[in-house]
């Protein structure tokens, strides 16, 4: 997971035009082959997922979960498109009362107390 997250999603965010990327240097290039090297990183993942486990672990939840998901969500959103096995593994996990209370936890609202 942490290859999928310092070494592509860091750099994506740092150099993306809706991101860092006005502070550290736009650069649409690099975005887009840290783009194509997450992806590349992730066929690691599907070939876990691929066996039909509901957690990367197998079937116990773990905090492997937890980053994975946070990748999965912020490579879609900087327009990334994930596996086809991690699709319905994100949606598991984006449904469990836990990861939904913790979402609504990190809104801005409930941080700022507005």
């Amino acid at each position: 997971m942490t290859e999928l997250d310092s070494t592509s999603l860091c750099v994506m965010r740092r150099h993306s035009a809706n991101a860092l990327g006005p502070i550290y240097g736009i650069a649409p290039e690099v975005v887009s082959k840290a783009g194509e090297y997450f992806r590349e990183q992730l066929r690691h993942v599907d070939a876990a997922l691929s066996d039909g486990r509901i957690y990367l672990m197998g079937d116990r939840f773990t905090s492997a979960d937890i980053l994975l998901t946070t990748c999965l969500d912020w490579a879609m959103a900087y327009g990334v498109e994930i596996s086809d096995h991690a699709h319905p593994y994100r949606e598991r996990i984006h449904h469990r009362p836990a990861y939904q209370l913790g979402n609504k936890a990190n809104e801005p609202a409930a941080v700022t107390g507005a």
